[in-house]
């Protein structure tokens, strides 16, 4: 069954996310309008509500497992946090990006092919670095400052968070 933007956004509340909302649907939610509330979250937001939807049981097992399913399935931010993981763990993500070089990561990785972590990632600006077949913007490694050694961390990137599963 399909809901309206409404019906999301009550679900998201009655799950105890009082702060993401979701008034159009695409194309017009990318417009990424500085200081418009609509369409918006934020990343300890999206990372609790995420957790909740995969490890809680606000969902079925099955309705768990196909979210998972869909988000293994995307491609797209795999190789941006992939650079930043260990050798073989297990990664399934979502993302998108909207106008004004806005974008954003969501993913469950963790080891031996389980989800133990949740990642978050919103950035905005333009992000100059070589452009991928996919959106025009490339953001490799964007990972790296929460996942990996390397401590440095790109002004564009405005918020990231880590949550733990377990």
């Amino acid at each position: 069954r399909y809901i309206g933007d409404d019906e999301l956004t009550a679900f998201l509340h009655n799950m105890g996310d009082h702060v993401t909302r979701l008034d159009r649907w695409e194309p017009e939610l990318n417009e990424a309008i500085p200081n418009d509330e609509r369409d918006t979250t934020m990343p300890a937001a999206m990372a609790t509500t995420l957790r909740k939807l995969l490890t809680g049981e606000l969902l079925t097992l099955a309705s768990r497992q196909q979210l998972i399913d869909w988000m293994e399935a995307d491609k797209v931010a795999g190789p941006l946090l992939r650079s930043a993981l260990p050798a073989g763990w297990f990664i399934a993500d979502k993302s998108g990006a909207g106008e004004r070089g806005s974008r954003g990561i969501i993913a469950a990785l963790g080891p031996d092919g389980k989800p133990s972590r949740i990642v978050v990632i919103y950035t905005r600006g333009e992000v100059k670095k070589k452009k991928t077949k996919q959106d025009g913007r490339a953001t490799p490694g964007i990972g790296r400052p929460w996942l990996g050694p390397k401590k440095s961390l790109a002004r564009n990137v405005i918020c990231g968070w880590i949550l733990s599963c377990r």
